[in-house]
């Protein structure tokens, strides 16, 4: 019986200290994850003060920051993607590296344009619309803008929008889209104006969707990713966080002016 009853104590003892070990464990992890993100969200402040790379140590947690160019070639691909009642401007000119606008257009008439998250053998539900604003300029040097708009869903008829490409599954290198739709006509051959940018939203979406657009020629960077990557040294736990910073693109509010004469006029 004394054997007995010094098992079970054994046993519950055991079991306690087994439980307070591992709940100071998980505490340890916990406030070591909470570091690294911290010096990690510091680390990414710093490069985005100074727009390069960074990288240090802040009591025992190392951090490293780089920087990747987001686009600048024909097949571009938002994988953040666009949430519900944002816009994304994709610029037809270049831009200097501290974001001014150059003087290098996009020189063919057309662009495609693909949007929608693809899950298997399914699109998401209820089915996103597009709306693509081009602002451009034309030959005597107005501004102007141009609408396109596609609604692959049964409520084309009653919105009146254009239908996007018919098939399913449409991909842009590794990534994959429920939809696709050509915008045409672009004034960007020479003596027809020059063409700034495409300002696109989508409209019905519930959740974020990825957005890929794929020129006819090498792109145009749009700006610029920094991911920062924190790690405690005792115990190699890591942390990462990622940022994109688009050149500045105008207010939501300018999807609803016209643009008339020298200057943008409501």
């Amino acid at each position: 019986m004394v054997l007995l009853v010094m098992s079970v104590l054994l046993t519950l003892g055991l079991s306690a200290v087994s439980r307070s070990v591992t709940d100071i464990k998980i505490s340890q992890q916990t406030q070591e994850s909470a570091r690294a993100f911290w010096t990690a969200q510091a680390g990414l402040e710093k490069a985005l003060l100074a727009q390069g790379t960074a990288g240090g140590e802040i009591d025992g947690v190392t951090y490293e920051v780089t920087k990747t160019q987001l686009g600048g070639s024909a097949d571009f691909v938002f994988s953040e993607g666009v949430g519900v009642g944002e816009n994304f401007v994709y610029w037809l000119v270049d831009h200097d590296s501290d974001g001014n606008i150059g003087t290098n257009f996009y020189s063919r008439d057309k662009l495609t344009v693909y949007w929608g998250n693809y899950w298997g053998n399914s699109a998401d539900s209820p089915a996103p619309a597009l709306v693509a604003t081009l602002i451009y300029k034309d030959i005597v040097g107005n501004f102007r803008s141009r609408k396109f708009a596609f609604d692959p869903s049964v409520r084309s008829p009653a919105t009146n929008f254009s239908s996007p490409d018919s098939g399913i599954g449409h991909s842009v290198g590794e990534n994959i889209f429920a939809y696709k739709a050509t915008i045409s006509g672009l004034p960007s051959l020479p003596g027809y104006g020059e063409p700034y940018f495409v300002n696109i939203r989508m409209i019905y979406n519930t959740i974020p969707q990825i957005l890929g657009i794929q020129t006819e020629e090498s792109g145009f960077v749009q700006g610029y990713c920094y991911e920062s990557t924190a790690k405690v040294a005792v115990s190699n736990i890591v942390r990462k966080l990622r940022e994109c910073r688009t050149w500045p693109k105008t207010p939501g509010i300018f999807d609803y002016l016209l643009f008339s004469g020298g200057d943008l006029n409501q």
